[in-house]
């Protein structure tokens, strides 16, 4: 019994973490929640750039543009989380963004470069 009670704290535990990180990302959707928040826990150096990020694309793309995390599998221990912005801008502008974007995540934010992509998708909302 005494182990039943303590499995279902720790699933109670991870799905309140779980629920925050939602909250926290609410600007956000999800391609699939549980793997992308799960991730998210286990990476709190991009976790913890991922609220301001919202504000700066919205600000570059439109408050309308749409945002989802999706988390690719590329292989064996190598994960990576995008963001997918789906606006209607230019293919220039849209190019332009994603690699002074990802300049300066390996300048600024190195241990996260390896972690976070991002991709444009600059055809509709």
């Amino acid at each position: 019994m005494g182990d039943s009670v303590i499995e279902s704290t720790s699933q109670y535990s991870i799905e309140v973490m779980r629920n925050n990180v939602r909250m926290v990302l609410n600007g956000y959707e999800f391609e699939n929640p549980t793997d992308e928040v799960d991730y998210l826990l286990q990476n709190f150096d991009v976790l913890k750039l991922l609220p301001n990020l919202v504000i700066h694309l919205r600000t570059t793309f439109g408050s309308d543009s749409k945002l989802v995390l999706d988390l690719l599998n590329e292989g064996p221990e190598w994960q990576t989380l995008f963001i997918n912005v789906h606006t209607k801008c230019d293919w220039e502008k849209s190019k332009s963004f994603v690699d002074t974007f990802l300049d300066n995540m390996f300048d600024l934010f190195p241990s996260v470069a390896s972690k976070l992509n991002i991709n444009i998708n600059p055809d509709g909302v």
